[in-house]
């Protein structure tokens, strides 16, 4: 995917953090055993506890991590940048402005309106070994319905008909947060003319808010049984929270 940020291709050097995903995503020790000789062989593999050969490049960046903030990009385009804290304010911008790249001419009266429908959700069709989380995330509605380019390249399915009516009958502006690499108007489906694409993490966020007009930084999630507002704050996992799930087997 490395002409989605200008390269001709990308390269990685392979460590033993690699061999491990390898070997969490369902690889036998003998494959991996075999992949890691053979880029030792050829001088492709880097071991940290050993003496490094100086890399020379043509040139060289330099990203403060400090700087990086959360974002999200759409809602037609994959290099229309959006900061999650901006977000709610360009949402709305979208809605207003005229039809384009960043526009869906939506009158002012009309942004407001609030719709009901019903819906029932699909078992899954296929099993994997859990970590413990599938069970959650059914109940929010992701299941697992299948492996590969599904959603990418527009073979995610139909949209239940409750919901595709009220779309058509309403003239609503769908919305589609997914975590994939293309977000052009009619990708994902027909119905969802605005599309954001979006780390899994906030796939889910965006989920349970039920809307991309919101401010995380500022405005609940939801509320807990206890009354509590949840905040975007409170769920993002931590490093450790997210090496320990990635600890259990997953295979198809």
């Amino acid at each position: 995917m490395s002409p989605e940020y200008g390269a001709t291709m990308g390269f990685f050097p392979v460590d033993h953090v690699t061999l491990q995903y390898l070997k969490l995503t369902g690889r036998s020790d003998e494959t991996v055993s075999l992949i890691e000789s053979y880029l030792r062989a050829n001088m492709m593999f880097v071991d940290y506890s050993e003496p490094q050969i100086e890399r020379v490049y043509s040139s060289c960046l330099a990203l403060n991590l400090e700087d990086v903030e959360p974002c999200i990009l759409g809602p037609k385009r994959p290099h229309d940048q959006v900061t999650l804290r901006e977000m709610k304010a360009d949402w709305h911008a979208c809605l207003d402005n005229r039809v384009g790249f960043k526009g869906f001419a939506i009158p002012k009266e009309s942004q407001g309106k609030v719709t009901e429908f019903g819906l029932v959700g699909l078992q899954p069709q296929l099993k994997h070994e859990k970590s413990g989380l599938q069970k959650y995330l059914n109940q929010l509605g992701f299941h697992i319905v299948g492996y590969g380019c599904t959603t990418c390249i527009g073979n995610s399915g139909d949209i239940d008909e409750a919901v595709a009516s009220t779309i058509t009958e309403n003239d609503l502006v769908a919305t589609a947060v997914l975590s994939e690499n293309r977000n052009f108007e009619g990708r994902v489906h027909p119905l969802t003319r605005a599309n954001y694409l979006a780390s899994p993490p906030l796939v889910l966020a965006y989920a349970l808010a039920g809307t991309v007009g919101i401010d995380f930084e500022t405005e609940p999630i939801g509320v807990g049984k206890d009354g509590k507002q949840i905040f975007f704050r409170d769920i993002w996992s931590s490093n450790d929270e997210v090496a320990q799930v990635c600890s259990f087997k997953c295979s198809a």
